[in-house]
């Protein structure tokens, strides 16, 4: 089973240095990482190698925007150049919580599914086609704004039916009978399915036109290509997501809840492929105990 890890960063992390060392040490998987085009780039050069790729159409990626569905499309595109079973989607905060030869075990059990999370009866429940039919502004692409920025995302929320609502998005939709499904934005994806999706694309530039100002395209865009190719996935009802993530939305006091060691050393052998959002007061003599139990290397 040969894997792909696309990796989004914007910033240099003990939790990234142990993913990307811990990942690599496979050699028939590759680590395809994306630093932020806003990102010094020469300060996350040591951690290429053989492996290790880094992307060289960088984007400058703004939370909640298009950019992240841009980055996420050049890190696949890239993906295109390497023979590969499965690629999985995670960012600079995240560690895996599952050796490399039960994640082979895990894909070749559900072989022909693929791992991505679309929202049902475990999540709070939002409105996905309100991300697409209407234009959002740059404020909205604020995480913690001012009150400013909180005001002007009010006033939006107020008047967007009467001031920006996109008529062409609905009539392409209408037209294509194209739905709009929402899930966790991190997945894991056959090769085939990443071929499929980019010829889709492909052939239906006129729809990214309707995402391009949504409201988190991340977590809309990809899943509904997905529905409408109908495409298989896997479905676990008993795990926090379908994604086979563990995202913490519910303890606080930050949204996602940053994992410190306590949460993590409670995952082991739980199912996840990754945790995320790994706290940066996480330390690399932790993160390393933490591989070599995940590893099969020490005792807990």
């Amino acid at each position: 089973m040969k894997k792909i890890f696309m990796l989004l960063a914007h910033q240099l992390s003990e939790a990234m240095i142990f993913t990307i060392g811990s990942l690599s040490k496979n050699k028939d998987d590759i680590v395809l990482v994306h630093i932020d085009g806003n990102s010094d780039i020469s300060k996350f050069l040591f951690l290429g190698s053989e492996n290790v790729i880094f992307v060289e159409n960088r984007v400058n990626v703004k939370w909640g925007d298009w950019s992240v569905v841009e980055a996420t499309l050049n890190l696949m595109k890239l993906s295109c150049n390497y023979s590969y079973d499965y690629c999985f989607l995670i960012s600079g905060d995240d560690i895996p919580v599952m050796a490399s030869n039960e994640m082979n075990r895990m894909l070749y059990e559900n072989s022909g599914k693929d791992f991505i999370h679309f929202q049902d009866e475990r999540d709070n429940y939002t409105d996905a086609i309100d991300r697409v039919i209407y234009s959002y502004k740059n404020y909205h692409f604020v995480k913690n704004g001012d009150l400013k920025t909180k005001s002007k995302v009010k006033l939006h929320k107020f008047f967007k039916k009467i001031l920006f609502k996109k008529q062409e998005a609905i009539d392409i939709i209408d037209l294509y009978d194209f739905n709009i499904f929402k899930g966790t934005q991190w997945f894991t994806l056959q090769s085939d399915t990443v071929h499929r999706i980019l010829e889709f694309i492909e052939s239906n530039l006129n729809l990214i036109f309707i995402f391009r100002d949504s409201f988190c395209p991340d977590e809309t865009f990809f899943h509904s290509i997905i529905k409408y190719l109908c495409i298989e996935t896997y479905h676990d009802p008993s795990k926090m997501n379908d994604a086979l993530r563990y995202i913490d939305w519910q303890s606080g006091p930050e949204y996602p809840k940053n994992l410190d060691e306590n949460d993590l050393s409670q995952l082991i052998g739980k199912g996840y492929f990754f945790a995320r959002k790994v706290s940066r007061e996480v330390n690399k003599d932790f993160l390393k105990h933490y591989g070599d139990i995940v590893n099969g290397r020490a005792e807990s």
